[in-house]
């Protein structure tokens, strides 16, 4: 009986094995070859690297940077929505500071991005994390982003190259002790707090009370709302991105404004975090038009004039990449 179905119907019994055989190659064996032909060529296999459950990632012990060094850092990324990445430096002491954001689209294509940074200080890790702000008030399922080639080094600076800024070179006002080095396709601009006199010589205006202070090394003014203090960066060609970052000095929530403007008149706020009983961390990103070069940033106190106390910057760095003049 059964060798008479066979018989009669061996054409589909073969068609159906090798209905089989397609269908196991197609999702056993095709698969794990493809993923062997990536892993040789070098092409990025689909793994998640932040996710709605894994939101930051650190590479840990990966700069030993000091104070005023360039790093550039690299890598390929996808996302299927739109995203921004934060990219923090961490000290041995769990310090944590912000260089810059990255962007991403929601094309789904790989994309190469890269961020230019400068020390202030000394960093031992750098971390990579999603941005949560705006973003914070929507769910973040199957909101994944894929980062593979992750490259970070330092940029060799040539010594002979390196322009320190006295404070008038062309009839331009500028800030003693900044830096104008030439990278190449480009001139990076960078200054950072001295923790000397300077600082205060370096100032552009400033009300009544404001000196330094020897003993903590810093500008400071006295507490009260009229107290101020301003310094101009002039970067002497158009810039095409300026980064200023700056930390309070003291802890007390919401005691220092910051302010940036670029004729001195019209002024906007500059942004910062501040978690309970830490300091305020100011962050700000300029994209240049092309005209900008001169940029004022001012520091107002805006906490409880009751408490007879000071106020002023712990730390503060600028960081600017300036188009090169035009050749004739």
């Amino acid at each position: 009986m059964y060798n008479a179905f066979f018989k009669k119907n061996y054409q589909y019994i073969f068609i159906f094995f090798v209905f089989l055989l397609v269908l196991f190659n197609h999702y056993f064996i095709i698969p794990s070859e493809t993923e062997e032909v990536k892993s040789e060529k070098g092409i990025p296999s689909e793994i998640p690297f932040l996710d709605n459950k894994d939101t930051e990632k650190a590479y840990k012990n990966i700069l030993q940077s000091k104070q005023g060094d360039v790093f550039r850092v690299g890598f390929f990324v996808k996302a299927d929505h739109d995203q921004v990445l934060e990219v923090f430096l961490e000290s041995a002491l769990n310090e944590k500071l912000k260089v810059g954001e990255i962007a991403v689209s929601d094309s789904g294509e790989w994309e190469y991005k890269e961020l230019v940074f400068v020390t202030p200080d000394r960093y031992d890790s750098l971390a990579i994390s999603l941005k949560q702000g705006e973003l914070i008030s929507r769910k973040w399922d199957n909101k994944v982003v894929y980062l593979e080639s992750f490259l970070i080094t330092r940029i060799d600076i040539d010594k002979s190259r390196i322009a320190t800024l006295s404070p008038t070179i062309s009839d331009v006002s500028g800030i003693e002790r900044a830096r104008l080095e030439d990278i190449g396709g480009a001139y990076l601009y960078t200054y950072s707090y001295q923790n000397k006199e300077i600082d205060y010589q370096n100032l552009f205006d400033s009300s009544g009370t404001v000196h330094f202070d020897d003993d903590d090394r810093i500008v400071v003014g006295e507490g009260k709302r009229s107290e101020f203090f301003t310094y101009k960066f002039d970067t002497f060609y158009p810039f095409e991105k300026f980064v200023f970052q700056a930390v309070q000095d003291g802890k007390s929530s919401k005691e220092l404004h910051l302010e940036y403007s670029f004729d001195n008149s019209f002024w906007r706020e500059i942004s910062y975090a501040q978690e309970k009983g830490d300091h305020q961390e100011f962050f700000l990103t300029i994209h240049g038009n092309q005209k900008e070069k001169t940029v004022y940033i001012r520091t107002t106190y805006d906490g409880d004039e009751k408490k007879k106390k000071t106020f002023g910057l712990a730390e503060f760095s600028v960081m600017a990449t300036i188009q090169k003049a035009p050749k004739n």
